[in-house]
């Protein structure tokens, strides 16, 4: 006989066999219960995430010639600086 089910209150202490068995059967049943209840929400949510994604971009045409050039004001030059320093 184990002593953790009375120490940790899942047994009453004058339980009877037949108590302890209907409570066990019980439990189990009502675990099954929620695992399936957490499968059926898991794929639920899953579908829905599926459903809610965006389709991708379009493909972008390819780029052809010479590349473009910008030309940037001193203000332009130095936010760059600030925001990519660690690159320079």
């Amino acid at each position: 006989m184990q002593v953790w089910p009375y120490l940790l209150g899942v047994y009453r202490l004058d339980s009877t066999a037949d108590e302890r068995s209907a409570q066990d059967l019980a439990a189990q049943l009502e675990y099954s219960r929620l695992g399936m209840e957490w499968r059926r929400t898991a794929a639920a949510a899953l579908q829905r995430e599926h459903e809610t994604v965006p389709p991708p971009p379009p493909e972008l045409p390819a780029v052809t010639g010479e590349p473009v050039k910008l030309l940037l004001c001193g203000r332009d030059v130095n936010r760059l600086l600030e925001t990519y320093c660690c690159y320079f």
